[in-house]
């Protein structure tokens, strides 16, 4: 199968002009609350010069020219650095849909006797997103909260983490989650089986808990909180995990996704 890819500028499509200066473009998602990241490397030129500059709305597609590509969102551009040789241009932005909660100051808060779900719907609502929280978490006690001079996402994911949950930005809406629950509270977390034939490299690490790396060909769909169903391998590697952090690559070396999963929470 043969890379493709797609790059739009404030909507204006730049693929074929920028095609003979790209290095490479890079997509990477986590859980935890953080928002998703682009990195573009490309040639330090006039024509990539006039568009990469910070507040830029960068959207980006991956995939495969048989298959087609899928949508990885929009990012907005907050830093180009040079570099050489050659002169390169790095261009990195984040993910617009969680910019909102990333830079938005929530205003002095206290909340108390309420529980996890209303006071997150609480901060959700001071961006106008929605919320969402993990059945197993929604009606947690929580006595007293209170929240003076943070981000949206810094007040969410300290609260996500209170409770041992995990903080994700999806759709305009702030989700606490468990790593498994089965089902994520905006929908079925999609479950992809991946045998020893699929990858091209994996590790298993027991170092402070088990974690696992994995190293494929570009699979785009795949994003943070997904879960992975392994079958077929000899160690340690088979049954479900979650995906904490995943990066999708295309360069001159082909298309490339790197994982770290995590168990399910127990």
């Amino acid at each position: 199968m043969t890379p493709d890819w797609q790059i739009r500028v404030d909507g204006e499509g730049i693929t074929q002009a920028l095609e003979p200066d790209l290095v490479s473009v890079a997509v990477s998602d986590a859980a935890g609350g953080a928002p998703a990241a682009l990195v573009i490397q490309a040639a330090d030129t006039p024509e990539v010069a006039a568009w990469a500059h910070a507040g830029a709305e960068v959207g980006v597609g991956l995939g495969y020219t048989d298959s087609g590509l899928i949508d990885l969102g929009i990012f907005v551009i907050d830093e180009v650095s040079t570099g050489d040789p050659p002169q390169t241009l790095s261009i990195g932005g984040s993910s617009i849909e969680s910019r909102d909660a990333t830079v938005r100051i929530l205003r002095q808060r206290a909340w108390n006797n309420r529980n996890v779900g209303q006071i997150l719907q609480d901060i959700a609502a001071e961006i106008g997103y929605g919320s969402a929280v993990s059945v197993d978490l929604v009606a947690e006690p929580v006595e007293h909260w209170g929240s003076d001079g943070e981000t949206v996402v810094e007040a969410f994911s300290r609260l996500a983490r209170a409770y041992s949950g995990i903080p994700t930005v999806e759709d305009r809406c702030l989700v606490i989650s468990r790593r498994w629950s089965g089902a994520a509270p905006a929908g079925i977390l999609p479950v992809t089986i991946l045998s020893s034939l699929d990858l091209t490299h994996w590790s298993l690490s027991h170092a402070g808990g088990d974690s696992l790396e994995i190293t494929m060909p570009g699979r785009p769909q795949l994003g943070a909180r997904f879960a992975l169903y392994l079958i077929g391998f000899d160690g340690g590697e088979n049954g479900v995990w979650i995906v904490d952090q995943v990066e999708h690559r295309i360069d001159n070396s082909g298309f490339v996704t790197q994982i770290s999963a995590l168990p399910p929470a127990p």
